[in-house]
């Protein structure tokens, strides 16, 4: 078909209103699509909380927050600067609040050690008397933390996601709290590995 066949066809077709039909439907569409996305992301987050509360009633944690580390674009590695953020937290009284002091937080060389040993691990346990020191461990110190879990739950590439619970005691997860750590975490990280959850931290490599 000629050029000049094919102006005749498209002509013809907006004169008989296909295109506005056309464009009609498919903005309906992309509505529905975005609504399915909204709730999506609405019911994740709610999902994230509960799991993160069962980690704060079912374990001695006093404090639970969901990070992501990334260097600008791509997971941590060697030779970048790395940037810590909170995503989202729970705590009780006994620990206060941090996460608007980890909002793309640049660490120190020791944290950077730790987040390698998440990626090689995949779950971290400190304790915070044996902690060398740095930023984290002063953080730790200065809120009475003794005892943290970690627990990786996404490693895309783009990002590093993990779970962190700090408690006040300094002993360990009994059988059945680490049973509620480790549960909670693998659906956490379910939750957030839907690309709809993913793709709202993209912003964080700006």
């Amino acid at each position: 078909m000629t050029t000049d066949q094919w102006i005749a066809v498209v002509s013809a077709l907006a004169s008989a209103g296909v295109f506005g039909a056309l464009w009609k439907g498919i903005r309906s569409w992309l509505a529905r699509r975005e609504e399915r996305e909204i709730k999506a992301i609405w019911k994740g987050h709610s999902e994230l909380y509960e799991q993160m509360n069962q980690i704060l009633f079912g374990t001695t944690a006093n404090r639970v927050l969901i990070l992501i580390a990334n260097n600008n674009g791509g997971i941590p590695s060697a030779g970048h600067p790395v940037f810590i953020s909170c995503l989202h937290e729970v705590h009780d009284l006994k620990a206060p609040s941090v996460k608007d002091d980890w909002d793309r937080r640049q660490i120190d060389a020791q944290y950077a050690r730790l987040l390698s040993e998440i990626i090689e691990r995949t779950e971290v346990d400190l304790v915070t008397a044996d902690m060398k020191s740095g930023t984290l461990k002063t953080v730790y110190e200065g809120h009475n933390i003794e005892r943290a879990w970690v627990r990786l739950v996404v490693r895309s590439k783009r990002h590093l996601i993990y779970v962190s619970a700090a408690s006040t005691l300094a002993r360990e997860l009994r059988a059945t709290e680490k049973v509620h750590l480790d549960s909670a975490a693998h659906r956490i990280a379910k939750i957030l590995s839907q690309g709809s959850m993913l793709a709202r931290f993209d912003h964080l490599d700006d």
